[in-house]
């Protein structure tokens, strides 16, 4: 492993140098102000506060945020990249720095990564490490990747380009019956696409169906199809406890997230969606304004390829795969594509220029297929280095541009800047109530009858309080928003059902005196959902033991070929 490693030793060194130069804009004022910096930054702080050994996971319900009433941002929003950079911050303390540093160099570390799996790619489709270092130059370099992370501050989409590499990568590796490759790169990289970015994972699933028509004599064998239908179950059992929660607040919750015209709808698409020209007309200034052009060279590189490819299409089929994926992106992104058209769900990508974050990898990898037309091996090294200078070249003054223009933020975060920009996670009921909400403190409040209640202890989620001088029935309203899972017990071991008022806190009726008890341990299909995910990580790490131990058969050889 290591001999084939350094074997790329070059590449690898250059990829490492173009990423720090692709990020100097962050790199050189980590306190820049991106679309959804403090969001991020916020949520990170928040996780980092509570993290330890006995509780290494965000919780579902977060303190702090929403004034601590409890604020249910992970059981909508995948919290993975909130956790990761949370552990960096928490790693990073050695050093003392900001959560603003620790972000700026997981942004980098994410886009060396990324990078090395384009690159990676690359080598399976043209067996040169030089063209792969085109793919990767011109994935670098690619304008939308690099202002996701410096002008929009999108954390949890830029995790997105460094888990679609490994899923198209675990997918060749299927295609070789590769599959000890296959399952590591397709289950890691579909659990952290999911746990990513929901909406975007939908969008690439959907655009993987070209991959399985282009390869279907190769994929649903008897000996292919049933690994590929265990990867999925794998990866739908390591998601399913996220997917479970989002999916039971939408049937039977009552949230602003999916309020009809809050968060999506056809007035969005049509707004968000690019004219022809934005792809290829720069803006002035980057401080603020989403850069949607693209790299003129990585232009030329793609069409030269393209009109290559009609004239004298390769063997390798992947191509053919990746020219569809790269045009299905591109009309999606733009002002004529018909959304009116296709079902609503499709709306919840908000921004169709997002679509950029699929084609920044599609539209790289094909960069350098117009060199292998290129029938003299020295001229064709040459021109490959000719077109990595255009393309590094061509991107000084845009990444001058966002150095030059920015707007700053503090290391100081508010922890409300965690609920997001419409406080989209918060129940129907208390966004219609906001000033209300804004004035709730952490007393558990008598709507009716007459009783005496003290909080115990508040620690979000849980809550501890008593009722005294309590001759009847008391209704409660609790300091908490109200989501599905919670649980209020009696000292006698009683359970008290819980429901939602007009203005959006958990509430109950008591009758009588005595101490209670408010948890958070998931809803039922949570809890179930929980277990079999467990299960699987055991079964996921177990199973090469059992293997070792007990060898059930002899490996085989395989054909390898891609075509």
């Amino acid at each position: 492993m290591k001999k084939k490693l350094w074997e790329h030793k070059w590449a690898l060194l250059g990829i490492v140098i173009f990423s720090i130069i692709s990020m100097l804009p962050l790199l050189c004022n980590t306190h820049r102000l991106g679309h959804d910096t403090n969001f991020h930054t916020s949520n990170a702080t928040v996780i980092e506060s509570y993290i330890s050994l006995d509780d290494p996971f965000p919780a579902l319900i977060s303190p702090r945020i929403a004034n601590n009433l409890g604020y249910g941002i992970n059981l909508f929003y995948p919290s993975l990249p909130h956790t990761i950079l949370a552990y960096t911050y928490r790693i990073g303390k050695i050093f003392n720095p900001s959560i603003l540093d620790s972000l700026a160099v997981l942004y980098t570390l994410i886009t060396i990564l990324s990078s090395c799996f384009v690159y990676w790619i690359g080598m399976k489709l043209f067996h040169s490490k030089t063209l792969s270092f085109v793919a990767a130059t011109a994935f670098i370099f690619f304008p939308y990747r690099i202002g996701d992370i410096v002008v929009r501050g999108a954390l949890n989409e830029v995790f997105v380009f460094l888990f679609m590499p490994m899923i198209l990568l675990g997918l060749i590796y299927l295609l070789e019956k590769r599959y000890r490759e296959f399952f590591c790169f397709f289950v890691i990289g579909y659990t952290g696409l999911f746990l990513s970015h929901l909406v975007i994972a939908m969008y690439f699933t959907i655009f993987l169906i070209p991959f399985f028509l282009v390869f279907m004599r190769k994929l649903f064998t008897r000996e292919v199809f049933p690994k590929l239908l265990l990867a999925v179950g794998i990866v739908t059992l390591l998601v399913l406890p996220f997917f479970v929660t989002v999916i039971e607040h939408n049937l039977f919750g009552n949230y602003v997230v999916y309020a009809d015209g809050e968060m999506a709808g056809l007035d969005y698409m049509e707004y968000y969606s690019m004219d022809l020209g934005q792809y290829f007309n720069p803006d002035i200034d980057y401080a603020w304004e989403v850069p949607m052009f693209l790299n003129i060279f990585t232009v030329i590189g793609f069409v030269l390829s393209f009109l290559f490819y009609l004239v004298k299409p390769q063997r390798n089929r992947l191509f053919f795969f990746f020219f569809l994926l790269s045009f299905l992106c591109f009309l999606f992104s733009l002002k004529n594509f018909p959304w009116q058209n296709i079902p609503e769900i499709f709306y919840m990508i908000q921004f169709p220029w997002r679509m950029q974050t699929i084609l920044a990898i599609s539209m790289s990898l094909l960069v350098p297929l117009f060199l292998i037309y290129i029938q003299n091996p020295d001229l064709r090294k040459y021109s490959a280095y000719l077109v990595i200078a255009c393309i590094f070249i061509s991107s000084i003054s845009y990444l001058n541009n966002l150095y030059e223009n920015y707007y700053t933020t503090t290391d100081v975060v508010e922890d409300n800047l965690a609920m997001g920009h419409s406080e989209e996670y918060l129940p129907v009921h208390t966004k219609n109530n906001i000033d209300y909400y804004y004035g709730r403190n952490g007393d558990v409040i008598v709507l009716e009858g007459d009783a005496t209640v003290d909080v115990l202890e508040s620690d979000v989620p849980d809550l501890t309080f008593t009722v005294t001088d309590n001759a009847g029935t008391v209704t409660l309203e609790l300091p908490r928003l109200y989501y599905l899972g919670y649980h209020l017990g009696s000292e006698n071991g009683d359970s008290l059902e819980l429901f939602e008022n007009e203005r959006g806190f958990l509430t109950v009726r008591i009758s009588g005196n005595g101490t209670f008890t408010l948890t958070y341990p998931g809803t039922t299909a949570h809890q179930i959902a929980s277990y079999l995910q467990l299960f699987t990580i055991l079964g996921i790490f177990l199973t090469p033991i059992i293997s070792n131990v007990f060898p059930f058969r002899k490996k085989k050889l395989v054909n390898r070929n891609v075509n």
